[in-house]
């Protein structure tokens, strides 16, 4: 279910992020979608691994946020039909079309903001590794880079 989730938000997100003319190059745009696509069978083992801390520490958080009362009305919320099927819906609720239409202008909208501050902070590490070839020596010598 969640790797569901992540996939419908992965392709709303790619669906805002995807403009411009090299997305809409056919190959381009298939590899991009073909990558999209793959994600939750790529990420399933690292899902499968961490997902147990997740969820421990999803509780954990629950305990710091609500009462012993609140976690109680939400337990027996979970537990009627109502609830249930809420619970089992929040993957068809993301890729419900209105809600999918306004992530993609979410992240449409944050495209530019995201490549503005990627540019930003490219520049500043290219400053900081050029006044610091110590540091690219360490780097390289640990092999990042290559």
């Amino acid at each position: 279910m969640l790797l569901d989730m992540g996939t419908s938000m992965a392709k709303q997100a790619s669906e805002g992020f995807m403009q411009g003319p090299i997305f809409a190059e056919p190959g381009i745009r298939a590899i991009m979608d073909r990558s999209i696509a793959d994600l939750p069978e790529t990420l399933r083992p690292v899902f499968s691994t961490h997902m147990p801390k997740v969820f421990e520490a999803t509780a954990i958080a629950y305990t710091r946020q609500f009462t012993l009362e609140e976690l109680q009305d939400i337990s027996a919320f979970a537990r009627t039909p109502s609830g249930q099927r809420y619970f089992i819906s929040l993957q068809l609720l993301l890729s419900d079309p209105a809600v999918a239409k306004a992530n993609q202008g979410m992240f449409e909208a944050s495209a530019p903001v995201l490549k503005a501050q990627h540019e930003k902070l490219k520049v500043e590490l290219v400053n900081y590794l050029e006044a610091n070839p110590e540091v690219v020596e360490r780097l390289q010598k640990a092999g990042v880079g290559k």
